[in-house]
Parts: structure tokens; C-alpha cells; sequence
């Protein structure tokens, strides 16, 4: 996992971004939003998201502590990931290779569970 971690939000982190998805795909990066405190809802997002994904997923505006044996589990997986489907009970798998996530984060807190093999990167705003 790529992040960009920036003290402030309006740095350009997305767009750069979707200027390297572009770039490496020829697509935007997939989005998704994270929604403060409410993680095991952005969980299944990110896990439907991944599953359809085929290029860049970009986990966009992290803030606070993030804490998640999931995505623990999912950056550090080999060629299969299975999560719990989003609105029912079945599980669905997908390969984790078939797609980079970038991170853009205002001054977030990464917790012990979150793999180590994080690339950061911190842009001085201008």
C-alpha cells in the first residue's frame, strides 16, 4: 500500500492520484471514502470495491487512528482474499494482486495491526 499522508486536506493527493492510475491503467483509481468511526461499514466497502477493482483502489481522506485486522489481513494476503459480501451472508474471494491501493490521509495513526510494509510519503504543501 502507497500513502499519502499530508498535514492538510487540498494537497492534490487524489488527483495525483488518478493522474498515476491513469497513467499505469488508463482508468481513474476506484474510490472509496473513508467515513470516520465507522469502520466495519468502510471494511465492506473497500472489500466490494477490491473485488470489482482491476488497476488502482484509492482509500481517499484517512484521518484518526486506523486500526484493522482486515485490512491487515487483505495487504498482506497472496493470491486470495475472501471477505463477507455487502448485504448478505455469503462470503466472496478475489485475488489482491489484481490491484494497488493508495491511501490519502491527513496526520493519521497507523496501529500495530496494520502491516509495516507501508510505503509513506509526505508532501510538503507549498
Amino acid at each position: 500500500m502507497f500513502m499519502f499522508d499530508k498535514p492538510k486536506s487540498g494537497n492534490g493527493a487524489a488527483l495525483l492520484t488518478n493522474l498515476v492510475a491513469a497513467l499505469t491503467t488508463g482508468r481513474k483509481s476506484e474510490r472509496v471514502t473513508y467515513c470516520n468511526g465507522e469502520m466495519l461499514e468502510f471494511e465492506k466497502r473497500v472489500a466490494a470495491t477490491c473485488r470489482a477493482a482491476n488497476g488502482v483502489v484509492l482509500l481517499d481522506n484517512l484521518s484518526g487512528v486506523m486500526s484493522s485486522a482486515m485490512f491487515a489481513e487483505l495487504l498482506t494476503a497472496d493470491d486470495s482474499f475472501t471477505a463477507r459480501d455487502q448485504g448478505t451472508s455469503r462470503n466472496m474471494t478475489f485475488n489482491p494482486r489484481n490491484f494497488v491501493i493508495v491511501g490519502t490521509a491527513n496526520n493519521v495513526v497507523m496501529t500495530s495491526n496494520w502491516p509495516t510494509a507501508l510505503f509513506r510519503c509526505a508532501p510538503t504543501p507549498a
